[in-house]
C-alpha cells in the first residue's frame, strides 16, 4: 500500500517521526464508561513509498508479507506500473 492509501483508511498519523518520516505512529485509545483505557500502538514503516512493515498491538494478517516474498503482478500477470 502507498502511504495515501494508509493514511485514507487509519486517517492521519499521530506522529510521523521527524528524524525519519518513513516511520509513522497511530494510537487507539478506548475508554468505556468509567473503567481503565485501552491503549494501542501500530508503528508502520514505509520503503520506497510502500507499507513493509507494521509493528505494535495489532495483528498483522497472513498475507501481509506475502507479496514481498515473490514478484508482484497484477491480476493478468503484468508487472505494475510506476505513476
Amino acid at each position: 500500500m502507498t502511504p495515501e492509501q494508509v493514511r485514507f483508511i487509519l486517517g492521519t498519523p499521530m506522529l510521523v517521526d521527524p528524524f525519519d518520516a518513513s516511520r509513522w505512529y497511530y494510537v487507539h485509545y478506548l475508554r468505556e464508561g468509567w473503567s481503565d483505557p485501552k491503549i494501542e500502538n501500530l508503528t508502520l514503516l514505509f520503503a520506497n513509498g510502500v507499507l513493509v512493515d507494521m509493528q505494535g498491538d495489532f495483528k498483522r494478517s497472513a498475507s501481509f508479507s506475502q507479496n514481498f516474498n515473490q514478484q508482484n503482478t497484477l491480476d493478468d500477470g503484468e508487472p505494475p506500473v510506476k505513476q
